[in-house]
């Protein structure tokens, strides 16, 4: 009787929530993260890991956070011997596989913080899919390779 009433519970807030779930149902987002800097930071990045257990591919379309301006989709790629980071209009998930935001791959890059972002925040993010989407929390913590990390920048 317990399950049955959180579930029904579950299923009320979800309704009264009025978010479209749609696809990001199909879509678990597990280990999402900020990645601390300096209080001058104005750049800072972000990482999940995103698992899509449906059949069919679902795409990221956009990301957003009311804590940053903006946030955009970006991807690390090696070019001429040199890493260049560029913004990436969508994500496409494959179905039944996983799609890492990782340092030196897919990333968030997350845009002229609102506020003051301290290790051990808790960052509110809008995962925007084609037709749905899901909201997340990121806790802001120190990468364990960041001491030896080079500064994000940009080279588009």
């Amino acid at each position: 009787m317990l399950k049955r009433n959180t579930l029904i519970a579950a299923v009320l807030l979800l309704c009264l929530s009025g978010i479209n779930t749609g696809q990001a149902e199909e879509i678990t987002v597990e280990n999402a993260w900020v990645r601390s800097a300096p209080s001058v930071a104005t750049v800072l990045a972000g990482y999940m890991t995103l698992h899509n257990y449906s059949d069919k591919a679902i795409t990221l379309t956009s990301v957003t956070s009311p804590a940053f301006e903006s946030v955009e989709l970006h991807r690390t790629t090696l070019h001429g011997g040199m890493m260049h980071m560029e913004a990436i209009k969508s994500l496409l998930i494959e179905g039944n596989s996983t799609v890492k935001l990782e340092p030196n791959g897919y990333h968030l890059m997350l845009n002229d913080p609102k506020q003051k972002i301290s290790t051990g925040d808790t960052i509110p993010f809008t995962l925007n899919f084609e037709g749905a989407m899901q909201k997340i929390d990121a806790l802001v913590k120190q990468d364990d390779a960041q001491e030896s990390a080079p500064t994000h920048h940009h080279h588009h």
